[in-house]
């Protein structure tokens, strides 16, 4: 199918669902805050610059996911969501510590494999915060699953009604469940860049805490309804 018409369809759904504008709105806002943020000062050191660069590779992933999921391509979506997770855990725990950050830059390959491979930067940030239901791991699990490993499981995600589609196709229950997934997981990701970068004028504060209020009502609105990644109650 002709990725354009599936664009058409999932955009059309978008437009009609008061949910769905919601997520695509917070996906685009926290887009439009990253860019703004990154570009509003220059790294101070080659640490700082490391997690800028991190930072930028949560922008580009999450560019990358939101268009694979307007055009149809679930599972190369899924794939994508979840190198952002990924991406958004290792720049929680580095952003916190700063001799992490050094042995994660100054380590070798086979080392920093060691050290910091995904499961150990999950059980990290939940010995730090006190978490013991493992969501972290529980959401990895499941987007390795269904779109970054191959699995019979993952079939699913190709065969709609068990009926196997080659290419793009719209649908709108995983055009939900995905935008809901990237929506939670890049706004999650702009909060923990945000210190990184600090405002000093009057504009470009209130343009941050504008966002943050935002993001304060998306999370009233949909946070006990989503079963969430990055905390005990989904946060």
């Amino acid at each position: 199918m002709d990725e354009a018409k599936i664009v058409a369809v999932h955009d059309g759904w978008i437009a009609e669902s008061p949910d769905l504008r919601a997520h695509a709105e917070l996906i685009n806002k926290s887009l439009d805050f990253l860019d703004w943020l990154l570009n509003l000062q220059d790294h101070s050191d080659s640490d700082h610059l490391a997690l800028l660069r991190l930072s930028v590779r949560c922008f580009n992933s999450c560019g990358a996911a939101l268009r694979l999921l307007r055009c149809g391509h679930w599972q190369p979506a899924i794939m994508v969501t979840r190198d952002l997770y990924e991406t958004q855990f290792l720049l929680d725990l580095l952003l916190g510590d700063t001799e992490k950050l050094k042995a994660w830059l100054t380590l070798t390959a086979r080392e920093r494999d060691q050290q910091f491979k995904p499961i150990k930067v999950r059980e990290a940030l939940d010995a730090r915060d006190g978490f013991k239901e493992k969501k972290r791991a529980i959401r990895y699990k499941m987007l390795s699953t269904y779109g970054a490993h191959a699995t019979p499981e993952g079939f699913s995600i190709i065969s709609p009604n068990n009926l196997t589609i080659i290419g793009p196709f719209p649908d709108q229950k995983l055009l939900q469940s995905l935008l809901e997934e990237l929506a939670m997981v890049i706004a999650h990701a702009a909060v923990t860049i945000s210190p990184i970068v600090k405002p000093t004028e009057r504009d470009d504060v209130e343009r941050k805490l504008a966002f943050l209020k935002f993001l304060e009502g998306w999370r009233r609105q949909f946070f006990n309804r989503n079963a969430g990644v990055n905390g005990e109650q989904g946060s």
